[in-house]
């Protein structure tokens, strides 16, 4: 008898020693009953981890954006990552790109160097457009590759075709924007 009460006590401190010595298990084993079953099983019940509070600095982005600290370990979140969204429209083609409506209205001006020119100057093109949200809309000067503001956005003529030969009508223009 008193073998038996020693074994016991030996097997209850192994388990109680156990469970301090594993580390927080993610799931624990629960039995569980079966309606209109006689049979029991276990399955994997998730252990709630505790709260984690994190300091409430921010990281600004390359974008301008900030993100602040998450997770368990408080590590800054990921950086939106930038996408060079680009769309081509023609004169009077209405395009979205990033959540601006973009509509080349008029080339006004178009001063890049001829194909098989020399020139001392590459020149530039200036086109009037209209952008526009659900909510407003504007008309404003674009210069290739100089951004304009427009609803907290950079809207950016990036490229325009064909190349200049001097003798191009508002119909032959293709114009390519980026919204960032």
């Amino acid at each position: 008898m008193k073998k038996i009460l020693i074994i016991i006590l030996i097997v209850v401190i192994a388990v109680f020693i156990g469970s301090k010595l594993i580390p927080n298990s993610k799931n624990i084993n629960t039995p569980i009953q079966e309606e209109g079953n006689n049979v029991s099983k276990e399955i994997d019940t998730p252990i709630k981890e505790q709260p984690v509070a994190c300091t409430m600095d921010a990281k600004e982005c390359p974008d301008g954006s900030y993100v602040e600290r998450v997770g368990p370990k408080c590590e800054f979140a990921m950086c939106p990552t930038p996408t060079t969204n680009s769309t081509t429209a023609s004169i009077n083609q209405s395009i979205f790109n990033n959540g601006v409506y973009i509509k080349p209205l008029e080339v006004l001006e178009d001063s890049r160097c001829p194909t098989g020119a020399n020139c001392i100057w590459v020149g530039t093109v200036k086109i009037r457009a209209k952008l526009s949200t659900n909510d407003i809309s504007q008309e404003i000067i674009l210069t290739l590759n100089e951004p304009s503001s427009f609803e907290n956005k950079k809207v950016t003529l990036i490229g325009v075709s064909p190349e200049s030969n001097g003798k191009l009508k508002p119909s032959d223009y293709k114009f390519t924007f980026s919204v960032k």
